[in-house]
């Protein structure tokens, strides 16, 4: 090698750059460290206002839910849109849920498809997706107790068919 292309190799300038270079070829796996950092000096994240906002939402709306304070025909008109439309509401929560997940990373994808609630989990836990978060607690709040009557009832209606199906047999 010539002396002039090894001072050029070998000057700090050169080294840095090359330095440089490969650190942008390098494909960084984004982990829970990487996407958890407050972005600026500012101390108030999107975490923290996706909680500030489902208290501040929440706590009124359980209030007027599950206080006795609206009237009884209000309590069961929302009871039997809980019943009857609280399952596909949940569904579609399900599956925007995973869709988040496998935009994230394939394994919690795989994860939220196949383990039960893991879904919601992410989305509450390891997600940053704020606004499906905040929609989904406002929802199980409002909700939540009578989607799952009408989840029992679903199950136990799916049951007795079934027992007839194989009584019939």
């Amino acid at each position: 090698m010539p002396e002039s292309e090894f001072q050029a190799a070998t000057s700090p300038g050169t080294h840095r750059l090359a330095v440089a270079e490969s650190f942008k070829t390098l494909k960084v796996d984004t982990c829970d460290f990487y996407r958890r950092r407050p972005r600026g000096n500012s101390a108030v994240t999107g975490d923290t206002l996706c909680w500030l906002a489902l208290f501040a939402i929440g706590v009124p709306l359980a209030y007027l839910r599950y206080g006795n304070v609206l009237g009884n025909g209000t309590l069961v008109s929302l009871s039997t849109f809980g019943t009857t439309y609280g399952l596909a509401i949940m569904l579609i929560f399900h599956v925007l849920c995973v869709l988040i997940a496998f935009k994230d990373e394939i394994s919690r994808g795989m994860l939220a498809l196949v383990v039960p609630c893991y879904s919601f989990f992410y989305v509450f836990s390891k997600s940053d997706q704020y606004v499906v978060r905040v929609l989904l607690g406002l929802f199980l709040i409002a909700f939540g107790f009578e989607t799952y009557e009408g989840f029992l009832g679903f199950v136990r209606s799916a049951d007795v068919h079934i027992q007839s199906m194989l009584g019939k047999a």
